[in-house]
């Protein structure tokens, strides 16, 4: 057989095989578009759900003759109108039925993103598996070239987007408040003197919330730190390395704080008090 031949075998067997690893892939990425979907299905679904709810308290916080808990629910129904999303914190408060409603759409989200990340994760695995046994059948039939088409092709399906650690926290900040990242926890400290996190006067205190789980901070009047009340700690597991911080008010106007320090301070020098957001992100 002459060496032209044995080429054009050659070649023929890597298309032969490429055209079943490209059979392979495609199946894959089909699946994982099913998946993506399923998961925007459930996410519209809970926001769906949430504007139901919206629709029926209306009319009865407007028996109640209540003007800023109507308020509160017509601008969620009207920002609902342009942003299909679930709500960024809890209005907290009086209002019980908003926040549990909030509280039910920001749980129907998590949810469908855990599902989505667990049968993404199955998936990968199981054809991870199939190009690993195509690759072991490939060396036996001595088609070398196409087990490294093979194993490429499996090294690719096994990447996953590399997805950095990230926490928001929301907190009901009045005047000078810091957040303190210790390694595996966060930890509020306000000014001697100053509301601490949360409060609200005579009313029922705020929660943080914690990638929307509550938490309801216990506090020291005189902590390690000078002239600072401290709260707790909240146990967070990948606060072990460099982090990379951005909190911001929830003002009309606000801008942005950021740092990659193991602190960060919010001065809030606007009055009364506001919500503020803290994204947290490993580097």
């Amino acid at each position: 057989m002459n060496a032209r031949r044995i080429v054009g075998l050659v070649l023929v067997g890597l298309v032969a095989v490429g055209g079943e690893i490209e059979d392979m892939r495609k199946r894959f990425d089909v699946a994982l578009e099913a998946r993506k979907a399923k998961a925007r299905k459930a996410v519209a679904k809970a926001v769906k759900q949430y504007e139901g709810k919206l629709g029926m308290l209306l009319p009865i916080v407007r028996e109640r003759g209540n003007l800023d808990y109507v308020l509160a629910v017509q601008g969620e129904i009207k920002r609902l109108k342009t942003s299909r999303t679930v709500p960024r914190h809890l209005e907290g408060g009086e209002m019980t039925e908003l926040v549990a409603s909030q509280r039910a759409a920001k749980k129907g989200l998590q949810r469908a993103v855990d599902r989505y990340r667990r049968d993404a994760a199955k998936l990968r695995k199981g054809y991870v598996e199939v190009f690993e046994v195509m690759e072991r059948r490939l060396v036996t039939e001595g088609k070398t070239e196409e087990a490294r088409l093979a194993r490429a092709e499996r090294e690719e399906v096994a990447k996953t987007p590399r997805v950095r650690p990230m926490t928001v926290v929301e907190g009901y900040i009045d005047r000078d408040t810091i957040l303190y990242f210790g390694d595996g926890y966060i930890q509020w400290a306000c000014k001697q003197g100053a509301a601490v996190v949360g409060a609200k006067g005579t009313k029922a205190p705020e929660p943080t919330l914690v990638n929307g789980q509550a938490w309801y901070p216990k506090w020291t009047k005189h902590g390690p730190i000078l002239d600072m009340q401290m709260s707790d700690r909240y146990h967070l597991d990948f606060l072990d390395g460099p982090l990379a911080i951005m909190a911001q008010a929830e003002r009309l106007g606000s801008k942005p704080i950021a740092t990659d320090k193991r602190a960060i301070s919010m001065p809030d020098p606007e009055p009364g008090a506001c919500w503020y957001r803290i994204r947290i992100m490993q580097r």
